[in-house]
C-alpha cells in the first residue's frame, strides 16, 4: 500500500475549516470516552498515524499500555507512545499483555477494499480479549454527508477529479455501488465506501454491541459525519 499524507493531523484536527475540526476533534474525544480507563489496561491502536489519540489516552492515565501500530505512514511524529512498524512485534506484544483490554481503529478501514478489510479485522480479533472490545470508527460516505464532503473534496483536490466526477458524487449520495474505485489493493479513497457494506465484514468476526453516530449523535447518519463502533469478538 501507498502511505498516506502525513499532513493529516494539519488537514483534519488542525483545519481551518471549523466544521472540520470541530468533527475530527469531537471524534477524538468520544474515541477517548469510549474506553473505560483504569490502571493497567493494554490499548493496541490499528494505522495510529503519528499517536495523536495515544498520547491523548495517556494523558488520562499515565498506567495504561498503549501501542501504536503504523505500517503506512512514512515518519511519525515525535511522542511518548511507542508505534510498532512491523505486525509481528504487536503480535509478541499481544502475547506479553495476555492480548489487549482495547483494540480501535479510526477513520482508517474506509481507504482499505473488502478483503482489505475483512484481513485487518481478522488482525484486531487476533489480539484482543474474550472480554475485550474492539472500537472503530469511520466516515459516513453516502446520503447527505456524502455529497457535502465530496464537493468540497472536489473543490480542494484538483488531481483527483477523475474520483470525484458528478457521476460519482451521485452515485455516492444515493448509496450506489462504485466497485471500480473499492476494489483496488492499494490505499484507495473514501469515495463509494458505505458504512453499512463494512458491517458486512464486521459481523463475520464479531458482534456489533453498540452503534452511534458522531458528532451530532441520534438516530440518524444523515446529520453526523462519522459513526462508531463497539465489537465483542465472537469466539
Amino acid at each position: 500500500m501507498s502511505f498516506v499524507d502525513k499532513s493529516y493531523r494539519d488537514r483534519n484536527y488542525n483545519s481551518p475549516n471549523p466544521l472540520r475540526r470541530y468533527a475530527h476533534r469531537s471524534r477524538f474525544k468520544k474515541s477517548i470516552e469510549s474506553i473505560k480507563i483504569k490502571d493497567g489496561i493494554s490499548v493496541m491502536d490499528f494505522a495510529a498515524g503519528d499517536g495523536l489519540f495515544l498520547n491523548q489516552l495517556e494523558g488520562t492515565n499515565s498506567n495504561l499500555r498503549l501501542v501504536g501500530f503504523e505500517p503506512y505512514m512514512e515518519s511519525i511524529r515525535e511522542n511518548t507512545i511507542h508505534i510498532e512498524k512491523d505486525w509481528t512485534q504487536v503480535i509478541e506484544l499481544s502475547k506479553k499483555y495476555n492480548l489487549f483490554d482495547y483494540v480501535t481503529c479510526f477513520e482508517v478501514l474506509e481507504h482499505f477494499s473488502p478483503q482489505n478489510q475483512y484481513e485487518a479485522l481478522r488482525k484486531m480479533h487476533s489480539i484482543v480479549k474474550d472480554t475485550g472490545r474492539v472500537i472503530i470508527s469511520v466516515p459516513i460516505e453516502k446520503g447527505f454527508p456524502a455529497l457535502v464532503k465530496n464537493l468540497i473534496r472536489k473543490l480542494n483536490l484538483p488531481h483527483s477529479n477523475h474520483i470525484f466526477t458528478s457521476s460519482n458524487i451521485l452515485k455516492s449520495f444515493l448509496g450506489r455501488n462504485l466497485l471500480e474505485l473499492r476494489n483496488d489493493p492499494g490505499y484507495i479513497s473514501p469515495m463509494g465506501f458505505y458504512f453499512t457494506d463494512l458491517e458486512t465484514e464486521i459481523k463475520k468476526l464479531f458482534t456489533i454491541e453498540l452503534k452511534s453516530y458522531s458528532p451530532i449523535g441520534g438516530p440518524t447518519y444523515q446529520t453526523n459525519s462519522q459513526v462508531f463502533y463497539e465489537l465483542i469478538k465472537k469466539v
